[in-house]
């Protein structure tokens, strides 16, 4: 394992910076490596705090195994349980940068997009969520309520030449590739949601801040001293 994968550890948590392609843990029916391995080679007490799956260990909250980026991992089921709470609340904040590109014709299941002075400089992109497609592997959004009750935004910031970064508190499975192609912008490399097969895939979960469990300080943790695509 390369040393600057771990962007910070104290005794109660370990932060990692998970590489595109590798999986954060465990996926159905599927073996091979995934970050939990790395994190459990790194302080095994991360495989010993788990929620209602235990095969994912202390992993606070996953990316999307194409995605860069940071990842939280409880040492123990205190701060686990801590940490599960805030971020249910709420409370644990998570920087995105997204490289992007126009999105291609023929792209169904979205409805007209409202918020084009939030993509054009900045705000907030606000939806319900659904399942879609073939084995339900994407998601769309949605302006009422379908099988999600809740609404889920992302705050965007246009960083200009197609990088954006999206900011999320709660979070959606695919909430920001989603709501970036839902704009007309699909991350870079992003098939899924309108781009193009590409060797790299634009989207790196840069930064992270949340209450440390033993004394409740904010911290704020990056993936790099530089954001990534600009």
């Amino acid at each position: 394992m390369d040393s600057k994968m771990i962007a910070y550890e104290d005794g109660d948590i370990l932060v990692l910076n998970k590489p595109s392609g590798l999986p954060t843990v465990p996926l159905r029916d599927k073996g091979g490596e995934t970050l939990l391995d790395i994190a459990g080679s790194v302080d095994k007490k991360t495989l010993g705090a788990f929620g209602k799956n235990q095969w994912e260990g202390g992993a606070i909250h996953r990316l999307d195994t194409l995605t860069s980026g940071l990842v939280v991992f409880a040492k123990n089921q205190d701060s686990y349980d801590f940490l599960q709470s805030e971020q249910l609340n709420g409370d644990i904040w998570k920087t995105y940068y997204a490289k992007t590109e126009d999105r291609r014709e023929g792209v169904d299941g979205f409805p007209d997009f409202p918020y084009e002075s939030a993509i054009e400089t900045s705000g907030i992109i606000r939806s319900y969520f659904r399942p879609y497609g073939k084995g339900r592997k994407s998601v769309r959004p949605a302006l009422r309520e379908y099988e999600s009750p809740k609404i889920y935004s992302t705050e965007v910031i246009n960083r200009a030449n197609g990088v954006f970064s999206c900011t999320i508190a709660l979070g959606f499975r695919h909430q920001i590739r989603a709501h970036l192609a839902w704009a007309g912008h699909p991350v870079w490399g992003d098939a899924l949601y309108g781009g193009k097969e590409r060797d790299e895939f634009g989207l790196c979960a840069y930064e992270i801040s949340f209450r440390r469990v033993k004394d409740g300080r904010l911290i704020g943790i990056r993936a790099s001293s530089e954001a990534p695509f600009l």
